[in-house]
């Protein structure tokens, strides 16, 4: 509460103001502070000049009540004062503790959402980190995968580089045999040329021996088989020279295997052009 005279603030329950002396109702008792006395009107008989307790009546006809001297009100005074010196350093320290403790309330807020935005934070790392660490694994297996990979490109180059020396081998031994082959051809060609020559002697012969014995049926039809056994010859001389020509243009061509079943043809007609001179010998021993 606070006086009405003078505004300072009055403890409660107090009878006067401790600051201007005001004195307040309190039921239906009145206090009153007398002021002090002149020097002029100290009566002899009070104790040490000071004026005797007085008595005031209430208005509503209550029992009267005794003011008590100067001195008292002194002490009471001073008592008031400390009281509300008191009552003032208890309001200041409560409104700082009040402070202190929305500070307090505001800091704990603080700490709380940033303890929050830490939760947070590592709540995101920690699914940040299992997402690399997921995408670590998918990336070891795929490592794992493209080197296996790898290994298996590595074996078929291998395989690839043996069958490339076999392939190589064999076109050396084919090379060696188109040496060969060419030789052969060159034999067969002095041999054809003999064989022509012969023939040409066994046709001079077989005309000779013609005009000689006409009506000799078996030594004409000898010389018939002979004549149709060098028709065939011819025409067989013509399929290995061929034959021969287009394995040696396969050969330069690197066409291998053709060359190589060129050969193989060669070879064949070769065997026959042997069988038929052999025929064409035997047919000629007999004319």
């Amino acid at each position: 509460m606070s006086c009405s005279s003078c505004g300072s603030l009055v403890p409660e329950g107090a009878g006067f103001c401790p600051r201007c002396g005001q004195g307040f109702q309190r039921n239906g008792v009145l206090t009153v502070i007398i002021p002090p006395p002149d020097e002029s009107t100290v009566d002899a008989t009070t104790d040490g000049g000071q004026r005797a307790a007085s008595t005031i009546t209430p208005a509503d006809g209550g029992e009267p009540v005794d003011i008590p001297p100067r001195r008292a009100l002194g002490q009471l005074l001073i008592i008031g004062r400390l009281a509300t010196a008191f009552i003032l350093i208890v309001f200041a320290g409560g409104y700082y503790a009040y402070d202190a403790i929305s500070h307090r309330d505001a800091a704990i807020a603080v700490l709380e959402e940033t303890k929050q935005r830490i939760t947070d934070a590592n709540v995101s790392f920690q699914t940040e980190l299992q997402a690399m660490g997921a995408e670590r694994e998918q990336l070891a297996a795929d490592l794992n995968a493209a080197n296996n990979d790898i290994q298996a490109k590595t074996s078929e180059r291998d395989a690839l580089q043996s069958k490339l020396g076999d392939l190589q081998k064999q076109i050396g031994e084919l090379q060696n045999q188109t040496g060969n082959l060419q030789k052969q051809t060159a034999d067969l060609r002095s041999q054809v040329s003999e064989r022509d020559r012969q023939l040409n002697d066994a046709r001079q012969a077989g005309a000779q021996q013609q005009q000689r014995a006409q009506t000799a049926e078996t030594r004409n039809a000898a010389l018939a088989s002979v004549v149709q056994i060098d028709q065939q010859i011819q025409q067989e001389f013509g399929v290995l020279i061929t034959e021969y020509d287009s394995s040696y243009n396969y050969l330069l061509h690197s066409n291998y295997y053709a060359a190589a079943a060129a050969y193989q043809r060669a070879e064949a007609s070769a065997a026959r052009l042997v069988d038929l001179l052999k025929r064409k010998n035997a047919a000629t021993a007999r004319l």
